[in-house]
């Protein structure tokens, strides 16, 4: 009788997904970019871009950028390269960009495009935040980040594309934490 030693297995990825379970219903979503380069965007004078800041509760607002020439976002530098190898990528609420001649040029917003083989990538607008989040092997992770409300510090956001991370301050500088 009594405790005994025996082997437990234990998966951090079963938790991870029991954790995403519960948060994925509460949590903000917002764009970050890591290792960043700028973009250009020619052949369009403006654009306007909006995403819910949660699929599945509108009531919680959208996010929305009007951007003007000259366009200038910022996208992962590994996206990049690969958006220009394939010489095309669609900007996650934005729209699509063919790539000719080195140069991004504007192809509209049609989402059918997705079936010819473009690539969905995020992007952060040119007036983002400077961002650091921590990963949980000590890691830094530095790059962009939509604009945050002061108001989610101390609570767990989705950047899409990326992960769960909780904000532990949001301006002016974010830092966050990266959870799963």
């Amino acid at each position: 009788c009594g405790i005994k030693e025996t082997d437990v297995e234990f998966s951090w990825d079963n938790i991870y997904a029991y954790n995403k379970a519960i948060v994925d219903k509460t949590a903000n979503r917002y764009f970050f970019v890591w290792d960043p380069v700028p973009l250009q965007i020619c052949g369009v004078n403006e654009l306007h871009s909006h995403a819910p800041r949660h699929p599945d509760h509108p009531e919680l607002g959208i996010r929305e950028y009007h951007l003007r020439s000259p366009i200038i976002v910022h996208v992962v530098e590994k996206d990049l390269n690969t958006a220009m190898e394939v010489g095309k990528v669609r900007l996650k609420d934005l729209g699509n960009v063919e790539f000719r001649s080195g140069k991004a040029l504007y192809q509209g917003n049609d989402l059918s495009v997705l079936k010819e083989g473009y690539r969905i990538i995020h992007w952060v607008p040119d007036n983002c935040m400077p961002a650091t989040v921590i990963m949980p092997t000590g890691e830094r992770k530095d790059g962009f980040v939509e604009n945050i409300p002061k108001d989610e510090e101390g609570k767990v956001v989705q950047f899409e594309r990326f992960g769960f991370v909780k904000i532990e301050k949001a301006a002016p500088k974010l830092l966050a934490y990266f959870t799963h």
